[in-house]
Formats: structure tokens, C-alpha cells, sequence
């Protein structure tokens, strides 16, 4: 139970890190837009780039940040923990034998598990909202 502990915290922490870098990856947007600008400009068509006039496609289909990016990236390997820890909760339930401590140990794992699950997938929309509307 110590060592779900330590990973959760662990992966909190990761993700906190990565939050706090976020605004650096901002700098390094533009340069990117400039190659991605540069490229349509000379006929090369890519996902982003306009068919009208061969410029960067900025009407927001299919365009997001790089702040989005992370937070999508973050909650997704959030989801992804979550559900790995669901497995081993049903693991260790069908491998318990009967012994309480053991059910109850990993009937929390599984409890615990669809916690984060259900967090996750409500923080997904509320942190894309809140992304788009403060970052952009």
C-alpha cells in the first residue's frame, strides 16, 4: 500500500514539473510556426496549412497549443496509471485466498483506481477549457 502511495505521489509530482515548464515551451512555438509558414508558402502541402492560399491553417480545427498538448499528454498517462492500477487491484483480489486483509487491500486498490479514473476523465474538458480560454 506504502509503495501506491509513493507512485501516485510521484506521478503527481511528474505532472506538476511538467505544468510548470509549460510557459517555457511557449517561446519555442514560434520559431515552429515560422518553419511550418515557411514550408506553405512553397507549395508543400501539410495538415496545417490553408488550401486557399497556401498559408498556416488558423480557424482552430485540428490546432492546439502547446499547453493543451501537455495537459492532454498528462491526463492521458494520469488515465493510463489509473487503469494499470485497476488490473492490479484485480489482481491481487482474485489472487487474495480468501485472507480479509488481502480483499480489503485490494478492493481499495480497485476503489482507489476508479477514482482517478473518473477525475481524470472530468479534468480532461475542464482543463481544455480552462487551457483555451486563459492561454489563448
Amino acid at each position: 500500500m506504502q509503495a501506491m502511495k509513493s507512485l501516485m505521489l510521484k506521478a503527481v509530482l511528474a505532472g506538476v514539473m511538467l505544468v510548470a515548464v509549460a510557459p517555457l515551451g511557449a517561446q519555442a512555438a514560434t520559431p515552429t510556426q515560422n518553419v511550418l509558414h515557411q514550408a506553405c508558402t512553397h507549395g508543400v502541402t501539410f495538415a496545417g496549412c490553408s488550401t486557399s492560399d497556401q498559408g498556416i491553417d488558423t480557424t482552430g480545427a485540428g490546432h492546439t497549443t502547446f499547453l493543451q498538448d501537455l495537459v492532454n499528454t498528462f491526463l492521458f498517462a494520469a488515465g493510463l496509471v489509473a487503469v494499470i492500477f485497476l488490473i492490479i487491484g484485480g489482481i491481487r483480489y482474485i489472487t487474495s485466498t480468501g485472507d480479509s486483509q488481502r480483499i480489503k487491500a485490494a478492493k481499495d486498490t480497485i476503489l482507489y483506481a476508479i477514482i482517478g479514473l473518473i477525475v481524470t476523465i472530468l479534468a480532461l474538458p475542464i482543463a481544455n477549457y480552462v487551457v483555451k480560454t486563459v492561454g489563448g
